[in-house]
């Protein structure tokens, strides 16, 4: 998809799960969950299917997380992974991979669930958590170890930038525990080290 900037910048191209909804220019002054909840939590049948508006705040939320993840791996290193980053340039030739995510101003526990199946896929690669099957290959080829530590970096960004948003709002960071614990502590590690 082209994206169309403000009256001093250039045009780019962009993966529409990319496009960002609360950044620059004609956005709206509203973050994607609280839009998506007040739009869709209105309704019965929604609210049949997925529950309150809690629970279909949680699920965007973990939407957001999971193009993040994708596009902190089309980034160059430290970033991304030499491999990954590899992929897009030859995949996807001049498209602009950054995102702007949302999921970070909000308690990490929300992105709990997503963050397990991922890490499931660290233990024991499979390509189901990939936009691109060949995305998952790649990451699957990495040995164990390696696919542990891109995750535990991935969330050490995560809790960084939580972090800052909440200071800047002058509030606290919520606490979050990565399950298995092995996750957690490489997180805390690579907090520390950066």
């Amino acid at each position: 998809m082209s994206g169309v900037e403000g009256p001093y910048d250039e045009d780019y191209r962009s993966f529409l799960l990319f496009w960002p909804l609360t950044y620059r220019w004609g956005t709206p002054d509203s973050r994607r969950e609280q839009l998506v909840a007040e739009r869709y939590t209105r309704g019965d049948r929604i609210e049949s299917l997925m529950g309150n508006a809690r629970r279909i705040k949680t699920a965007i939320l973990q939407v957001d997380c999971f193009i993040d993840w994708h596009s902190v791996l089309a980034q160059q290193p430290p970033q991304g992974e030499p491999e990954t980053r590899k992929f897009f340039e030859t995949t996807y030739p001049g498209i602009y991979n950054w995102y702007h995510q949302n999921f970070t101003i909000e308690s990490l526990t929300n992105i709990v669930p997503l963050v397990n199946q991922i890490w499931g896929s660290a233990v024991s690669p499979n390509d189901d958590l990939f936009l691109d099957p060949a995305l998952g290959k790649i990451f699957g080829s990495y040995d164990s170890e390696r696919r542990k530590q891109v995750l535990a970096k991935f969330l050490a960004y995560a809790e960084r930038a939580h972090g800052e948003s909440m200071w800047a709002q002058q509030r606290l960071p919520f606490s979050v525990h990565w399950e298995p614990a092995e996750l957690d502590a490489l997180v805390k590690a690579r907090k520390t080290s950066t």
